[in-house]
C-alpha cells in the first residue's frame, strides 16, 4: 500500500503545474481536430465540388490549347495549385483551431520553459525500459486494444447499415456515385470523431486520476514542506523579538 495518502497542497499542484506534469489526454486533442475537419469538410463540401468541376470544365475547354502552347500548360498548373490551397486551408484551420481549443481546455494557457531543458532522464535507455514494462503502460496497451476494438465495431454498424446503398451504386451515373461515397465518408468521420471524442473523454478522466495519485504526499512530504513554508517565518519572528524587547 502506497504511503502517500494526503491530499497535495497548493504549493505541490503549482511545482507540478510549472514542471508540465498536468492531466492532459493526447486522444482528445486528436479527437477534437478529427471532428472539427470533418464538420468543416461537411459545411464547404459544396464549394469544394464547384471548384473541382471548375478546374475539370477548364481542363477540357483548354486541351487543344495546351497542345499547342506550353505557358498555359503553366498558368493551369498555377491556377489548380492556388484552386487546391485554397479548399485546404479552412480545412487545415479547423482541424489546428480544435486541437488548440482542446488542448488549452484541459490545461489553460500554460508555458513551461522546464520542459525545454535537456533532461538525461528523458533519453536514458533504463528508465525507457522500465516505462515500457510499467503497470501503467500495461494499461495504456490494453486501453487502446478496447479503442480500436470499439471503433472496429462503430466501423462495422456503419458498413452493415449502408449496404444496400452501396449494392445500388453500380447503375448510377459516375457523379452520383462519387457524390454518394463522399457523402458516406463524411457520416462515417463524423460518428467515427464523435466515438473517438467520447472514448478521448473517459481517457482524460483516467488521466486526470492518475495525476491526482502522482501528486498525493507522505506523511514526511507534507511535514518537510510546511517545515519549509514556516522555516522564513520562524526567522522573521525570531528577528522581531530583540526588538521589541529593546522597545520595552
Amino acid at each position: 500500500m502506497s504511503d502517500k495518502v494526503h491530499l497535495p497542497t497548493p504549493k505541490r499542484r503549482q511545482q507540478a503545474r510549472a514542471q508540465g506534469r498536468v492531466a492532459k489526454s493526447k486522444e482528445l486533442v486528436s479527437a477534437g481536430g478529427l471532428l472539427a475537419l470533418t464538420l468543416m469538410l461537411w459545411f464547404v463540401a459544396p464549394d469544394i465540388a464547384d471548384r473541382a468541376s471548375a478546374s475539370i470544365r477548364q481542363v477540357t475547354q483548354s486541351s487543344a490549347m495546351i497542345r499547342a502552347d506550353g505557358e498555359a500548360i503553366y498558368q493551369l498548373l498555377i491556377a489548380a495549385a492556388f484552386s487546391g490551397l485554397m479548399m485546404l486551408v479552412p480545412l487545415a484551420l479547423a482541424m489546428m483551431l480544435g486541437s488548440v481549443c482542446l488542448s488549452v481546455l484541459q490545461t489553460g494557457p500554460m508555458f513551461t520553459p522546464a520542459k525545454l531543458q535537456p533532461s538525461w532522464q528523458r533519453v536514458s535507455p533504463l528508465a525507457g525500459l522500465r516505462l515500457m514494462f510499467s503497470a501503467r503502460r500495461l494499461f495504456a496497451v490494453a486501453l487502446a486494444g478496447f479503442k480500436l476494438l470499439v471503433m472496429l465495431a462503430v466501423a462495422g454498424l456503419m458498413i452493415q447499415g449502408k449496404l444496400q446503398q452501396l449494392a445500388m451504386l453500380g447503375g448510377l451515373p459516375l457523379v452520383e456515385i462519387a457524390a454518394t461515397i463522399f457523402q458516406l465518408v463524411l457520416e462515417c468521420g463524423v460518428w467515427f470523431g464523435l466515438t473517438l471524442l467520447m472514448l478521448a473523454a473517459a481517457d482524460y478522466g483516467i488521466a486526470w486520476w492518475q495525476h491526482q495519485q502522482d501528486l498525493m504526499m507522505s506523511e514526511q512530504e507534507l511535514r518537510e514542506e510546511l517545515r519549509n513554508e514556516e522555516g522564513p517565518r520562524g526567522q522573521q519572528v525570531a528577528r522581531s523579538q530583540p526588538v521589541q524587547a529593546l522597545a520595552e
